[in-house]
């Protein structure tokens, strides 16, 4: 077999929810993550897998209108987060670094945000 890993190895060896889809979200912009919805209808996601109507599935907008997405089941999920960071210990690390310092960020913001409306709500300087 030309391929490296067939459907079976994948679905044998691939670990379930041993990675997070926030490490993946992180290499996106907010406005492209990664959701859990659930199917209005059927669908088919980006590797063939179905999507049965009320069955909950990961899915982000790549674009305007609504047919601008992408979809993955579970495990097509699951496959694509072990493919791309399995055996990258580095890109983990890096997309962990990157977590953190943006919730470090985001509670500075909301620090200053507090400290903004105390100074208007005690009659301050702006």
């Amino acid at each position: 077999m030309s391929q490296r890993f067939s459907e079976i190895d994948l679905l044998l060896n691939c670990p379930r929810g041993k990675f997070s889809v926030d490490l993946f979200n992180v290499l996106h912009t907010h406005f492209k993550a990664w959701r859990v919805v659930t199917a209005r209808c059927d669908h088919v996601d980006f590797f063939g897998q179905e999507i049965k109507e009320g069955e909950a599935h990961y899915f982000r907008a790549t674009g305007p209108g609504v047919a601008a997405c992408d979809r993955l089941t579970f495990l097509s999920m699951d496959r694509l987060l072990w493919l791309t960071f399995g055996d990258n210990e580095g890109l983990v690390e890096f997309c962990k670094s990157l977590i953190e310092s943006r919730k470090a960020e985001a509670a500075r913001d909301a620090q200053k945000y507090r400290e903004a409306c105390n100074r208007m709500t005690l009659g301050g300087d702006a």
